[in-house]
């Protein structure tokens, strides 16, 4: 009977744990307690950018996002090197550590990029915000 009892109670507790872990809480596709979906422009110091998905995505240029584009194929490039030296029998591991350095040089390309894009369109913002300023202030 204890047994009994105590397999209930584990198979009401788990099914109540569940329950509550579901992708759709409340019926409305609302993920529970913490979670907000913003579908609107975001505006961050300045910069226009909207949502996709779970990612933030500035107004960048053509050229700059060949750019990151580049930058991003060469770090796969390089994640796939890895993979191929970690499938080996015998692994060089002075090979996986090179490739780990320029896997972290090319990452740190990668945001010092996003970050001088960042600051060039917040400045071109700021310039067009100053002339829209000066022309009000002219009529």
């Amino acid at each position: 009977m204890k047994k009994l009892l105590l397999i209930g109670t584990l198979i009401l507790s788990v099914g109540a744990f569940a329950a509550g872990q579901g992708n759709n809480v409340d019926g409305n596709n609302n993920r529970g307690r913490y979670y907000h979906n913003h579908n609107s422009n975001c505006t961050m110091m300045g910069e226009k950018s909207y949502k996709r998905g779970n990612k933030r995505h500035l107004n960048l240029t053509e050229a700059q996002r060949k750019e990151i584009s580049k930058v991003k194929i060469a770090l796969e490039e390089k994640k796939l090197e890895l993979k191929k030296l970690m499938l080996e029998s015998n692994v060089d591991w002075s090979k996986v550590e090179k490739l780990n350095q320029e896997m972290g040089n090319i990452s740190a390309k990668l945001k010092t990029d996003m970050m001088k894009y960042k600051y060039e369109n917040r400045q071109n913002l700021i310039n067009q915000n100053n002339v829209k300023n000066t022309n009000n202030t002219n009529n």
